[in-house]
């Protein structure tokens, strides 16, 4: 069979989003003409069923999938398998939800598709840090709902080491407010204007803090107002309740989450990490916050082996 490789040389327009806009204009205006495209990562596994997947997809009057996007199981490697926790959730369980409400998936970065006809008429614009989030909002402004195909799926390999993981994780963290000031509000208007439940669903998506995050200051509340109520607070003994209440509802949500990605023994024991996730982002906010920023597109360290051929997801 073989491939057509294209290569691309521009020292000054660097990243994901100008790469896949040059590749995109490329693919829709040459030839064959293709009905769609995907992307997927170069130092991905794919599923056996991928293409048969979308091809179904499409078939059914689908302009933009977005697959699974997961990660590989490295039992014991903390980082990495907090990540897949984090996948799992994010990545399935969350856009699974969405499909059962008619709302987009949102888009991932890997496993996704597009037909040709929306990349003609809404050109890849998006050059961000986070530049697969910020296409997945421009589409939502304009009607295109991302349909999810949870039976195709991606398996990504993450860095076992959590210090190779921070170029990631600060392009996540740095790229979200940029895009949070420049689409919550388009999202919220259109929602109010146009009564939208899809651009409503995305404005919340977009605003709602990290769901670690969310936890460690439910529970350092918690702890502050235990502490009040040691020294004679007496309203603070009921709110240090109601505190630990959302850390346990959180954890209800998680195992949910889980239970509804039919998640394997080994997602269930990367729970125990979390503490240790936890304590390992807020130092890294700090570092993260210390340097100065950057809108430059910097490569995910990678210590990936040769991984196991992936079957069918039923």
């Amino acid at each position: 069979s073989g491939a057509k490789v294209l290569e691309r040389k521009d020292p000054i327009s660097r990243g994901k989003g100008f790469a896949l806009r040059w590749g995109f204009d490329r693919l829709v205006s040459g030839k064959p003409a293709y009905d769609a495209i995907v992307v997927i990562d170069a130092d991905s596994v794919v599923s056996n069923n991928f293409l048969s997947v979308m091809d179904t997809y499409l078939g059914r009057g689908a302009r933009v999938i977005q697959s699974s996007d997961m990660v590989e199981p490295r039992p014991g490697a903390w980082n990495s398998e907090v990540t897949r926790l984090g996948f799992t959730l994010h990545n399935y369980s969350r856009p699974l939800g969405r499909r059962l409400l008619n709302c987009s998936a949102g888009l991932f970065g890997n496993g996704m598709c597009f037909t040709t006809e929306i990349l003609r008429a809404y050109p890849w614009n998006a050059y961000s840090l986070n530049e697969d989030l910020e296409y997945g909002l421009m589409l939502v402004l304009r009607g295109i709902t991302v349909r999810f195909a949870p039976e195709a799926c991606v398996f990504a390999a993450m860095p076992a080491d959590a210090s190779n993981s921070e170029s990631q994780r600060a392009r996540w963290e740095r790229g979200r407010f940029p895009i949070i000031q420049k689409y919550a509000g388009r999202l919220l208007k259109t929602a109010v204007k146009k009564f939208s439940w899809k651009a409503f669903d995305a404005y919340v998506e977009l605003v709602m803090p990290p769901f670690v995050n969310l936890m460690v200051l439910a529970s350092a509340l918690a702890v502050v107002n235990l502490c009040l109520g040691l020294f004679g607070v007496e309203t603070a003994s009921r709110f240090a309740l109601a505190w630990l209440a959302l850390p346990l509802l959180g954890l209800v949500h998680v195992t949910a989450g889980l239970r509804a990605a039919r998640a394997d023994g080994l997602l269930y024991r990367a729970l125990y990490y979390v503490p240790r996730y936890a304590l390992w982002k807020f130092k890294f906010y700090r570092k993260l916050y210390r340097r100065m920023p950057t809108k430059e597109w910097i490569r995910t360290t990678r210590d990936r082996t040769a991984a196991p051929p992936v079957a069918d997801k039923n």
